[in-house]
């Protein structure tokens, strides 16, 4: 049966290019996925983290979703205050760390994926996203006269307007096009 859903999408894609369907994905998203045949969690957040997804590994239960707050309620979760966090917190108003204020409980970072895999996370947060590569793609894609928003690291790089040929020349690569 086909739902023509995005998971659909998702999943198919993954039974075909594995991890780097990462880099044909656009858009805002965390989502896991189970291989049942490889008892392998695979999970994955969008380039700029718009979604945010959690998780922990706690007395043999591995935790994950989009709130920390879906961890509390169960048994095996520690609620122990991360002192370190809290002192990045309070020294610069927010707190840049993968580690959350509950000890042992992280974020995946924007861009990033892991495999959990027999109580072992195997990646902890590969970048699938190169920002250099798609700067230098907004570099090309300016001298063409196209208007392309770039991400490079926290900023994002404006560029000129051609409205016609833009899909063709970015629909392959890693950046976000306006318009």
């Amino acid at each position: 049966m086909s739902t023509k859903t995005d998971t659909e999408v998702i999943l198919h894609g993954y039974e075909e290019y594995q991890e780097k369907i990462l880099d044909k994905l656009r858009g805002m998203y965390a989502f896991v996925i189970y291989n049942i045949r490889e008892k392998e969690l695979f999970a994955a957040r969008d380039i700029f983290g718009i979604k945010p997804f959690y998780y922990a590994n706690m007395n043999g239960t591995f935790f994950f979703g989009s709130e920390i707050k879906s961890f509390l309620p169960h048994p095996d979760f520690k609620k122990q205050l991360n002192d370190q966090a809290l002192k990045t917190y309070l020294t610069f108003q927010y707190n840049p760390m993968e580690e959350t204020f509950f000890k042992d409980v992280y974020k995946l970072k924007p861009g990033h994926y892991l495999k959990y895999q027999n109580g072992i996370t195997l990646t902890g947060g590969d970048p699938f996203f190169q920002p250099e590569a798609a700067t230098e793609i907004a570099k090309y894609a300016h001298e063409l006269g196209l208007n392309v928003w770039a991400y490079t690291g926290f900023t994002y790089e404006a560029l000129v307007s051609n409205h016609d040929a833009k899909y063709e020349l970015l629909k392959n690569i890693d950046v976000l096009v306006d318009g």
